[in-house]
């Protein structure tokens, strides 16, 4: 009866996250949503970026994305990191996650591991280069509504 109630229960909150999520699958979604202010859920597969068989899959909402606008050297892209706290191979350990997308939704992934204790990098990092809905997928709860917009000098007024 309890294995009938989890599984129950695993079915309804998937069908809930695919009604109050909509997926974002181009850079362009993504740069519209960050300029409304929407909150991003980020879900990683690395095992279908390219990885070995059996690569972790994670999570993570990122708390600020930076736009960078073209250079003559660099496209425009944006950019997002997470660094976690880890138990890795046994050990307390530092795993640093840097996002990068490209506007022909190509996203850069680099892993890289540190000891917890002084920093210091734990071997090689991982590069990945995959693209938008292809091991990296980003969700932004639904709305009804339009996202809020601020109106200009907001922050100028007293609050």
């Amino acid at each position: 009866m309890k294995k009938v109630f989890l599984f129950s229960l695993s079915i309804m909150t998937a069908a809930l996250l695919n009604v109050c999520a909509a997926p974002i699958d181009s850079y362009q979604k993504l740069t519209s949503a960050m300029l409304k202010g929407e909150q991003l859920a980020f879900i990683l597969d690395l095992e279908e970026c390219g990885g070995k068989p059996g690569m972790p899959i994670g999570y993570f909402s990122p708390s600020a994305i930076t736009l960078f606008p073209a250079t003559e050297s660099v496209p425009e892209h944006a950019t997002t990191s997470n660094l976690q706290f880890i138990n890795h191979s046994g050990s307390p350990t530092y795993e640093y996650i840097k996002f990068t997308f490209y506007l022909d939704n190509t996203v850069v992934i680099q892993t890289s591991f540190y000891e917890a204790p002084n920093f210091k990098q734990i071997g090689e990092s991982h590069i990945y280069t995959t693209s938008l809905g292809k091991g990296i997928y980003i969700k932004t709860p639904a709305r009804a509504e339009k996202s809020y917009t601020f109106p200009p000098g907001w922050m100028l007024r007293p609050h």
